[in-house]
């Protein structure tokens, strides 16, 4: 932590977790490379660092809240398969991500994973996905969603503020869609509602 002159480091197969707050504002950290073997990042381990790209090795299993958080810098992501759980708020306001997609292993995602992240204009969903959480994709840029059909609950704020957001598919499974939602989504015109959905809650589609 505080490692200001820290530019670049690679991680040892033989590492299979990285301790909270490890190298948290390490300013100029612009490249890690992660090796098989990781199993666990932990919260707040790279936030407000300058990292450029990060790749997740197949055997990390595990992404603490806030790890990559405030990392203005941050381009390009790729989780691989294998990622099970990605904490609350991992990449909120990491200003220039564009695309992501969610491996198939992906069943666990907290709040405010991508809040603010105000270039994400292309996201896919994977099957088993059971929720959009609260504040999930917050004022992000995307033009059109595809919810999976084992999504049962759209969150609070899920997608509140993207205002370029055009195109949404929700499947049949959907039950629940919560407040504000899509509040403030002025480029959606139209939305068709599941057979399967038995709750709107107030001010979901407020523009």
């Amino acid at each position: 932590q505080c490692c200001t002159s820290l530019q670049s480091i690679t991680f040892p197969s033989t590492l299979t977790e990285i301790d909270s707050r490890a190298f948290r504002t390490c300013h100029n950290l612009r490249e890690v490379q992660f090796n098989k073997g990781l199993q666990k990042i932990g919260e707040c381990t790279f936030r407000y660092c300058s990292l450029k790209s990060i790749v997740m090795p197949t055997t990390l299993r595990e992404v603490g809240q806030l790890a990559f958080a405030n990392s203005n810098t941050l381009e390009e992501v790729l989780l691989n398969e294998g990622l099970q759980k990605i904490g609350r708020a991992v990449f909120t306001h990491c200003y220039l991500i564009k695309n992501i997609s969610f491996p198939s292993t992906l069943v666990e995602i907290g709040d405010d994973t991508f809040s603010m992240c105000n270039q994400l204009s292309e996201v896919v969903l994977n099957e088993d996905l059971k929720k959009i959480k609260h504040c999930m994709f917050y004022k992000c840029q995307l033009e059109s969603i595809t919810l999976p059909s084992t999504v049962t609950e759209i969150g609070c704020h899920a997608f509140m503020e993207c205002k370029s957001l055009r195109d949404v598919v929700l499947s049949e499974g959907l039950q629940k869609i919560n407040q504000h939602s899509f509040c403030g989504c002025k480029s959606l015109q139209s939305i068709t509602i599941p057979s399967t959905v038995t709750e709107i809650s107030r001010l979901a589609f407020m523009s």
